[in-house]
């Protein structure tokens, strides 16, 4: 693991030499948790402004937008759900600043932020049902479970079971909204968003902070010190289990798990319904030991609306618990830190909702049944397959950022990447085996982003290979190149499909690649070109006198350097 990760941060130095912003990849989705467990807010007031605007906003925007289909008859409900939040978020604003000196005012947005959590698990299960049932009717089964899945009876008891939730939650709503003329509220329609987003960029530089410390044992009752001292106020809403703390708080949202023992053999067996409205949980330490696996499975049991899952140490399981199929509304997976988990189960597959999955180092296989997966956004991936087979990946069009890890075994990408038709980031990095890459890849008109580095096989002329498909106009802005001893030259196709687009261009350790091709030329947009550590192309580029400098003469910004670190710069 600690070679895997040292690799990474390699990586992340390579990228940011390009002089583009840095993303750690790895935390991607973590951050959300964060900001809610570790926040250095130590003001129950603001902790709740800041939730109870959020999520009325989020809950507007899915009721506005298409995420919410009108198949199921729900309509006339979801529009006055709609119209009552509308109602209730003019005043927000004014009852979030002076609910410091009115205790009523707190407890009425206390009782809204529990009806609000509600209503997303409501409007969620509904989303949930929808992927559900297009990921089944795509598969074309007709067996009698698939007939009876999708039989009017089937679909009218689910109608009525979500129109009965959803007039409960707004009965709640009308008393909620009938008591904000007590408090003579005024109406606003301000956005806060850039004060949101500032306090988020201040709690997420906290969780940077605090990851850097984990993993560190005599460092474990000071990580315990920084988290819980925030807390004092807003306990209620965030939990934090370790060998001093056994608690959760019938409102606990969120979990951080310092001593899994501690949450398996106290906190879990005296209050299991306290964990069904947790939204995420994140197990900081290794879940390995006696009776680990069995508490772990009990915790997914009793996990009703979780949204985000994450363990970043090891575990004594070698595959997912079934259970995991289960959290139908997780979004957020994440078990990069486990290197014995080798195989995962059919039923996370089931997992429709889920936008970003980080796998973990030891991981054999990615089965195809991943294509079920449609919501998935953001993908992590370690495997020791030798190819990725069609049908899997290749099918997720939601998929906007790929990152292929550290495959040491991986010979060849599947086939059909055409099919990846929003991916915007793909990055192959250590994948020492690996040497072609598909033709399919110059299909993807979305990509801005993509990286490749620490391949020493692979052969980048190998995407020149296939004339018969036609080269599209591509959307790429950033390309970087590096650790390819094998590439003998720069893929010409790819570079030309990029004309109108690219605007940084990286090469780093290609010794074999002994000159650019004449369509370097044409990357009119082109503002920044770095070379760096390929001799066979320094020469070739000096300024004015070299080969290849016409081709590139008109680039603002270029860096060139050798192994003796002599460099050459125009501006």
């Amino acid at each position: 693991m600690l070679h895997h990760i040292n690799h990474y941060r390699n990586w992340q130095l390579f990228r940011r030499r390009l002089r583009c912003p840095s993303e750690n990849i790895i935390s991607l989705s973590s951050q959300s948790f964060f900001i809610s467990t570790t926040s250095p807010l130590n003001s129950k007031r603001t902790w709740q402004k800041l939730f109870a605007t959020d999520t009325t906003k989020s809950l507007l925007r899915k009721l506005g937008s298409s995420a919410v289909p009108s198949a199921w008859g729900l309509e006339a409900d979801l529009s006055r759900l709609e119209e009552r939040l509308s109602a209730i978020n003019t005043v927000l604003s004014d009852a979030e600043k002076i609910q410091s000196k009115n205790d009523s005012i707190r407890l009425w947005l206390h009782d809204l932020i529990e009806v609000l959590y509600d209503a997303e698990d409501a409007l969620d299960e509904i989303e949930c049902e929808t992927l559900r049932r297009k990921v089944v009717k795509t598969t074309g089964s007709t067996s009698r479970k698939v007939r009876r899945f999708f039989s009017s009876s089937s679909m009218i008891a689910f109608r009525l079971r979500m129109g009965h939730k959803i007039k409960n939650i707004m009965e709640r709503l009308a008393e909620i909204s009938s008591l904000k003329s007590n408090f003579n509220l005024n109406e606003r329609t301000n956005d806060d968003s850039h004060v949101l987003h500032e306090e988020k960029e201040i709690l997420y530089r906290s969780f940077v902070s605090f990851s850097g410390l984990i993993g560190r044992d005599e460092e474990k009752e000071r990580i315990i010190n920084i988290l819980v001292e925030p807390f004092r106020e807003a306990r209620n809403e965030c939990s934090i289990i370790s060998s001093q703390n056994h608690q959760i708080s019938k409102t606990s949202r969120h979990l951080s798990v310092l001593d899994s023992n501690s949450l398996f053999d106290q906190a879990l067996p005296k209050h299991p319904h306290k964990l069904h409205h947790v939204r995420s949980i994140v197990f900081a330490t290794s879940l390995e030991g006696l009776g680990c696996k069995a508490g772990f499975e009990k915790c997914l049991s009793e996990f009703k609306h979780l949204r985000s899952l994450e363990l970043m140490d090891d575990s004594e399981f070698e595959v997912f618990p079934e259970r995991v199929g289960a959290l139908k509304h997780l979004r957020y997976l994440n078990f990069a830190g486990n290197a014995k988990m080798k195989r995962l189960p059919k039923s996370i597959f089931k997992l429709q909702s889920l936008q970003a999955m980080v796998v973990g180092v030891g991981l054999e296989e990615l089965p195809k049944d991943v294509r079920y997966m449609i919501s998935l956004g953001f993908l992590f991936l370690v495997t020791k397959q030798k190819r990725l087979p069609e049908g899997g990946i290749g099918c997720l069009e939601c998929l906007q950022t790929l990152v292929i890890s550290y495959c040491e075994n991986l010979e060849n990408l599947c086939e059909d990447m055409q099919g990846l038709k929003s991916l915007q980031k793909l990055y192959i990095c250590g994948c020492k085996s690996l040497i072609s890459l598909p033709g399919s890849m110059k299909c993807l008109t979305a990509l801005k982003e993509l990286f490749i580095g620490d391949c020493e096989k692979l052969d980048m002329m190998t995407l020149d290979e296939e004339k018969e498909r036609e080269t599209q106009r591509l959307s790429l802005q950033i390309v970087a190149f590096g650790g390819l001893p094998a590439t003998q030259a720069l893929p010409k196709q790819l570079l030309h499909g990029c004309t109108n687009s690219l605007e940084r261009f990286m090469i780093v350790d290609c010794p074999n690649i002994i000159e650019l091709p004449e369509c370097i030329s044409n990357l009119k947009k082109l503002q920044n070109l770095q070379i760096v550590r390929c001799p066979g192309l320094r020469k070739r580029c000096q300024r004015e006198t070299g080969e290849d400098w016409p081709k590139i003469s008109h680039v603002p910004e270029f860096y060139v350097e050798s192994d003796d670190s002599s460099e050459e710069t125009s501006d």
